[in-house]
């Protein structure tokens, strides 16, 4: 079967020699690419940009677990920056058109990468739907962060999906390949052999999502890069899960298995002591019984230390000083909900006095503050904007403040699965009610509600969103042809 040519789109040569030269720049500044020739080649896509691309932490464990088997090698491939131009994707280590890969292994975060994929797809050649790509196409594997909410938007996009965390699955996957190295015998294998991945064309039953044992963490950064989001910094869980309920999050306590640890002299000891700055991942952070003893020997070895979670019921002096030491100038706190009592209905624990306290600290010690609220919340109303606006004016005034409005969007496999949203025209005039409370007092940066409406419909819709999505961007991608394709489907548009 390996004889038979895949079905390949034609490949534009001033395409290619176009690209060449910003791929061999990212490059040359990289550390750490594995460039590898193999049996079977994987194209790893990630439907974003490189710059945003090379900060997930899940994108590099999935490239070096592929690497990882003798016969298969896994190369790069992301959003290009001018996507409505470009004409194919190349795979950044040995720049062969994606299209010609064995298999596209593609990573998709959150609901609003599903657009950015379906432009991909345009680039490429290849129709996104299963069925309507030849059995020669290259196999098509989805999986990432967006399994743990709502996958089944991608059912018609996918040949096969991993779901949940993938180190140990990785490996399955290439074993039954190698047995079966064409995408129809790998297809009919697959559901029998590796029962944790779903194969949408056999199964309308969507396995649930697969979580490891803490014994294979923690992941880590593979490349380094100054071109990316954190700069330079090497990545390294400190846990994963979460031991929390909070109600409109997907990682809460029952969704992901809890909180698994990994132990400071672990983190410490494969913590490269060449690497300046070094980022703790996690869901929850600052909940690391021993995050202040991992924090300190990291600072004292040099590095500087940030950390992708801050609780704000977990902020000590010691810690902001060890950090503040460490480089840090801006403390990123959440409110969640503009009050308290939204907050409890939330189950998120966070009170006034906390928040306070917070921006307390940060002010003794000149730091810049950035607090993340959502709006649009169940039970909201006007009034709530106002109190928010007089908690913040009280509590940070002498700050310098950025505040980050992110309109509330319910998820699948939450507490607050299937809730309508707020209302693209609610959450705009409740922005401009809070902008105009907190001119001068804040700087707001908030997420648009019309594209949040978009979110709300891929979070709680199913297949047809991947359709939607197809129509809306060959028309243009623009709010409106969203809405046309919406309404042309059925659906209801604000």
């Amino acid at each position: 079967m390996r004889g038979i040519p895949p079905q390949r789109p034609h490949i534009r040569l001033h395409d290619v020699f176009k690209n060449m030269k910003d791929i061999l720049r990212r490059l040359k500044l990289e550390r750490g690419t594995i460039y590898k020739h193999a049996k079977y080649r994987v194209g790893l896509l990630k439907p974003s940009n490189y710059f945003l691309s090379m900060s997930s932490l899940g994108l590099q464990v999935i490239y070096r677990l592929f690497n990882e088997a003798d016969d298969f090698c896994a190369q790069r491939a992301f959003l290009p920056d001018d996507p409505e131009n470009e004409h194919t994707i190349l795979c950044y280590e040995s720049r062969t058109p994606l299209a010609n890969m064995d298999i596209i292994a593609i990573s998709i975060a959150y609901e609003l990468e599903i657009p950015d994929l379906m432009r991909c797809f345009k680039c490429i050649g290849l129709s996104p739907f299963a069925a309507q790509r030849d059995i020669n196409a290259p196999l098509v594997l989805i999986g990432g962060p967006l399994s743990f909410s709502n996958m089944e938007t991608l059912r018609d996009v996918a040949d096969c999906m991993i779901l949940g965390e993938g180190e140990g699955l990785i490996e399955k996957f290439c074993d039954v390949y190698r047995r079966h190295p064409h995408k129809s015998l790998f297809l009919d294998a697959a559901p029998k052999e590796i029962p944790e991945v779903w194969t949408p064309r056999t199964s309308h039953l969507i396995p649930p999502c697969r979580f490891v044992d803490k014994s294979v963490l923690p992941a880590t950064s593979q490349i380094i890069t100054p071109e990316t989001e954190f700069g330079d910094m090497f990545m390294i869980e400190s846990e994963r899960g979460c031991h929390r309920r909070c109600k409109f999050c997907v990682m809460r306590r029952e969704e992901t298995a809890g909180m698994r640890l990994v132990p400071a002299d672990t983190v410490c000891a494969l913590t490269p002591r060449d690497i300046k700055k070094v980022g703790l991942v996690g869901a929850a952070v600052s909940d690391h019984p021993e995050l202040l003893d991992m924090v300190g020997r990291l600072v004292a070895d040099g590095h500087t230390v940030s950390l992708s979670s801050l609780r704000t019921d977990r902020i000590s002096e010691p810690l902001i000083d060890l950090l503040a030491q460490s480089g840090l100038k801006t403390l990123t706190i959440a409110a969640d909900g503009p009050t308290e009592a939204l907050r409890k209905m939330l189950t998120k624990d966070v009170s006034e006095e906390q928040l306070m306290r917070a921006a307390q600290i940060a002010r003794e010690r000149n730091m810049a503050v950035k607090l993340y609220v959502m709006i649009g919340l169940p039970g909201e109303t006007d009034e709530d904007m106002d109190e928010f606006a007089r908690f913040v004016i009280e509590g940070f005034s002498g700050l310098r403040l950025s505040l980050g409005v992110s309109p509330f969007v319910s998820k699948r496999h939450t507490p607050l699965d299937q809730l309508p949203f707020a209302g693209i025209k609610v959450v705009e005039n409740r922005l401009k009610r809070l902008s105009q409370k907190l001119r001068g007092k804040a700087e707001i940066r908030s997420v648009s509600a019309k594209w949040a409406f978009i979110e709300h419909a891929f979070a709680q819709g199913g297949p047809e969103m991947a359709h939607i999505a197809y129509e809306a961007v060959n028309n243009g991608g623009k709010f409106s042809d969203w809405k046309r394709a919406l309404l042309k489907a059925g659906k209801n548009v604000e």
